[in-house]
């Protein structure tokens, strides 16, 4: 019960946007390699339960996957208001209905986004990027 009042509470703080949000790195989708994937990790610091846990996860991803496979953005929910790029990022997932609260991850190719609200372990989180790979990497096995 406890979690799914927290997640309905960051659910609609994140709906209505109160959350801010900020990226360490632009989103850079539109110049992926046939072989890559970006993902796009967005979390917040007023997410104690399940955030800390999830941003381990997609670290150790990131030391399993090459760039030339995977190339992850961190988003974090908190610098929204200090840099426009993010608040159109915002926008735009807060106006596809597909981001329900955080963790929350957002997947790329060149054709596609793919888009997942909760928290992952490694194992399932490898197993959703690797997926959407038309030829998975080595990483994926």
């Amino acid at each position: 019960m406890k979690f799914k009042i927290q997640f309905l509470i960051i659910s609609m703080i994140f709906m209505f946007g109160c959350l801010q949000q900020g990226i360490t790195e632009t989103p850079i989708q539109n110049n992926l390699t046939k072989e890559q994937l970006e993902l796009e990790f967005l979390y917040a610091d007023g997410c104690e339960e399940f955030c800390p846990q999830a941003t381990l996860v997609v670290e150790d991803i990131e030391t399993k996957f090459s760039e030339e496979h995977l190339i992850i953005t961190y988003i974090n929910l908190t610098e929204r208001h200090t840099n426009s790029e993010i608040m159109k990022i915002q926008e735009e997932y807060k106006d596809t209905n597909k981001i329900q609260g955080v963790p929350a991850y957002v997947l790329h190719n060149n054709n596609e986004t793919y888009f997942y609200t909760g928290y992952l372990e490694k194992s399932a989180l490898v197993d959703w990027i690797c997926q959407y790979y038309d030829s998975k990497p080595n990483s994926c096995t």
